[in-house]
């Protein structure tokens, strides 16, 4: 489903009309809640400095060439792995080479009445309860 056919669901099922807007915010705010559920798993390369794309949820796996990196406590540089500081990931005394981070993402936000949420179809009634 859509942005507007969920609208609609949602005002069929509470047998009232509510403006597109509220319903709208509601479907967003779902959808940030079942983030952590859906787990959407997707994958970037990053140049130096490490700058975290705006939609990650949770790292899984940083790599550079063939090492994966642990995460380590922040400020920890005597060992070897990475630590997340604001929107940057900071590799310690590591090389300013291209790194591999592997993550779960945020739920995008429905914008236009076209969009489709990311979770698969049969899963959008979740949004609607």
């Amino acid at each position: 489903m859509n942005l507007q056919e969920l609208i609609l669901q949602v005002n069929r099922d509470v047998d009232d009309i509510f403006e597109n807007g509220d319903i709208q915010h509601w479907l967003n705010r779902a959808l940030d809640d079942i983030t952590p559920i859906a787990r959407i798993e997707k994958r970037a390369t990053l140049e130096y400095p490490y700058t975290l794309p705006n939609d990650v949820q949770d790292i899984e796996r940083v790599m550079q060439t063939n090492t994966v990196f642990p995460r380590i406590p922040v400020g920890e540089e005597q060992q070897q792995g990475y630590w997340v500081w604001g929107n940057e990931l900071m590799i310690p005394g590591g090389s300013q080479q291209p790194i591999e981070v592997y993550y779960v993402k945020k739920l995008s936000h429905l914008k236009g009445m076209e969009d489709v949420p990311e979770i698969d179809s049969p899963y959008h009634d979740l949004l609607i309860l």
